[in-house]
């Protein structure tokens, strides 16, 4: 099986992605790739059994809806603004999390800067559908909607400042407590270990590759049957399981 991971930005600098090939109860891990252009991203993701994205694969239905409406000249709903902004499953990832007493909430799709790297993941994400290839934005298919920082502290590893120069040697830490979790199946050469620890887009590009594999083995949560429709729409967040990352390379 071959998984790639990718951290999409809205710029190509600051987009990467990472190949694992994984065979006879190892993973073989490639050095990240970065920068990556709309052609890379889509030869890499075709290249693969399965990819996990970091970033969101839709639009929150109530802001969709309330947008359409009053585009056509109908009236804005009189609610508080936050009711646009989250969808299904940014509000299920934080509900799991808070059970795990872990207080995150995915960024909004509708309200922060993730949106414009989520309109390129679209444009890239339409370019393969048209390619021939099914798209299905739910994560039960081989494209999965990855969040690495939710994953991690899912995992107990550390999931909070570790992005941007600032925090290189929070992100190095980071980078030994995973590779001590997963010494025995997890081969990283030097290139990929220097790389992931200057880079935090190499890393998440690394930790979606893993979240891609577990949501291989049916090991993250799918959408709830009554949620089923809106996450067809909205995308949904492939939220591994606590005890998924030390199940990864098991037949």
């Amino acid at each position: 099986m071959i998984t790639v991971g990718i951290d999409l930005a809205s710029q190509d600098d600051a987009t990467a992605s990472c190949r694992v090939e994984w065979i006879d109860g190892e993973a073989r891990v490639s050095p990240p790739r970065c920068p990556q252009t709309d052609e890379d991203l889509i030869a890499a993701i075709e290249a693969a059994d399965f990819a996990g994205i970091d970033i969101p694969f839709g639009w929150p239905d109530a802001f969709v809806q309330a947008l359409t409406a009053y585009q056509a000249g109908g009236a804005w709903p009189d609610v508080v603004p936050a009711e646009f902004c989250y969808r299904v499953t940014d509000r299920r990832v934080e509900q799991r999390l808070m059970e795990r007493g872990i207080r995150r909430r995915p960024l909004s799709v509708a309200s922060d800067r993730i949106a414009i790297p989520a309109m390129r993941a679209a444009r890239v994400l339409t370019r393969v559908a048209a390619r021939g290839t099914s798209v299905d934005r739910t994560s039960a298919g081989w494209l999965i909607e990855a969040y690495p920082a939710a994953a991690l502290a899912i995992w107990g590893l550390p999931s909070r400042r570790y992005k941007g120069k600032e925090f290189a040697t929070e992100r190095k830490q980071l980078f030994e407590a995973l590779q001590e979790r997963t010494h025995t199946w997890l081969r990283l050469d030097r290139l990929v270990c220097s790389t992931c620890c200057a880079s935090d887009h190499a890393l998440d590009a690394l930790i979606a590759a893993l979240i891609a594999r577990a949501a291989a083995l049916g090991l993250c949560e799918p959408p709830p049957p009554e949620h089923a429709a809106v996450a067809a729409r909205e995308g949904w967040i492939a939220l591994p399981a606590p005890d998924a990352l030390d199940r990864l390379a098991k037949p």
